[in-house]
C-alpha cells in the first residue's frame, strides 16, 4: 500500500462499504471483487494501475469490512453509486471479477461510463441444459447434480455476515449475464478464461461443454458494437494468477 492509501467507511443507506483509495495519476477507476472475497484480492493489479488511474476498491455488501444487506443488483448498484458520489469520481471506470463482473456489467447500462470490464462474471455452472452443448443429457444431469451438491456443501461452510445473504448471492451468479453484457450502453470489456480450476477438473465433460456453449455465445456478444471479448490463458482466478496482463487488457481497453 502507498503512502498516500486512504481507508474509509461509506454509508448506502443502512449498510456501511468499506472503501479504500489508493489515489494514483489519471481518471479514476473503481474495482469490484468477486464473491466470498474482499478488495485484497485486487492487492497483486493495483500497483500496476496506479501510473494511470486513481484506484480505489470497495468491499461489497456482506463481504470483507463492509455491513450487510439484503443482496439484489439494484442494492449492489446503489453500494456503487453511493462510493462514486462521497469520493466525488464523477464518472469512473468500473472493473470487476466474477460477482463484481456482473455488478460491472449492470453499471454499464448506464450511459455515460467511460469503461467497464468483466473479468470472467459471464455465466454460472448451474446454468440451461443449451448451455452445455454436444454433452450426453444424461451424463450432464449427472454431473449437474453433482456439482450442485458440492456448492451446497461450500454454501454450508460459510459464516459470518456472508452466510446471511449466501442463498441469494448464489442464485445471483448462477444467471446467465450475457443478456446484461448486450444491454450495457457503455463500452464494455468481456474477459474469459481459458483454463480450469482445480476443482473444474473434477467435471471434465461438464466444463468442456459449458466452454463450448459460452464460446458459442462470446462469438455472438463479440459482434455487438460497445462489446469487445477478450481470452486470457489463466484460470478464474486471473487476478492472482496473472494481475500484470489483467492489468494490461484493463489498461489498454480505457485508452481506447
Amino acid at each position: 500500500m502507498g503512502d498516500n492509501m486512504i481507508e474509509l467507511t461509506v454509508e448506502s443507506g443502512p449498510v456501511p462499504i468499506a472503501v479504500r483509495d489508493h489515489g494514483g495519476d489519471g481518471p479514476p477507476v473503481l474495482l469490484l471483487h468477486g464473491l466470498g472475497g474482499s478488495m485484497a484480492h485486487w492487492d497483486p493489479v493495483v500497483p500496476e494501475l496506479t501510473g494511470t488511474h486513481r484506484v480505489v476498491l470497495m468491499d461489497l455488501r456482506g463481504h470483507g469490512g463492509s455491513g450487510v444487506g439484503p443482496w439484489s443488483w439494484p442494492a449492489a448498484l446503489a453500494d456503487v453509486e453511493a462510493v462514486i458520489a462521497a469520493l466525488d469520481l464523477g464518472s469512473p471506470a468500473v472493473v470487476g471479477m466474477s460477482l463484481g463482473g456482473m455488478v460491472a456489467t449492470r453499471w454499464a447500462a448506464r450511459p455515460g461510463c467511460p469503461g467497464a470490464v468483466n473479468l470472467d462474471g459471464l455465466r454460472g455452472y448451474l446454468t440451461a441444459p443449451e448451455n452445455y452443448p454436444g454433452l450426453d443429457p444424461a451424463l450432464r444431469e449427472k454431473e449437474l447434480a453433482r456439482l450442485r451438491a458440492l456448492f451446497d456443501e461450500q454454501a454450508a461452510a460459510v459464516t459470518g455476515p456472508l452466510a446471511e445473504i449466501i442463498d441469494d448471492l448464489r442464485a445471483a451468479v448462477e444467471e446467465d449475464h450475457l443478456a446484461a453484457c448486450r444491454a450495457a450502453r457503455s463500452p464494455l470489456l468481456v474477459v474469459a478464461a481459458t483454463e480450469n480450476l482445480p476443482a473444474q477438473d473434477q467435471f471434465p465433460e461438464l466444463t468442456e461443454a459449458y466452454r463450448r456453449g459460452l464460446d458459442r455465445d462470446l462469438a455472438t456478444l463479440a459482434e455487438v458494437w460497445h462489446v469487445q471479448v477478450e481470452r486470457i490463458g489463466s484460470s478464474h482466478a486471473m487476478v492472482r494468477e496473472h494481475p500484470a496482463e489483467v492489468a494490461k487488457l484493463i489498461r489498454e481497453f480505457l485508452a481506447v
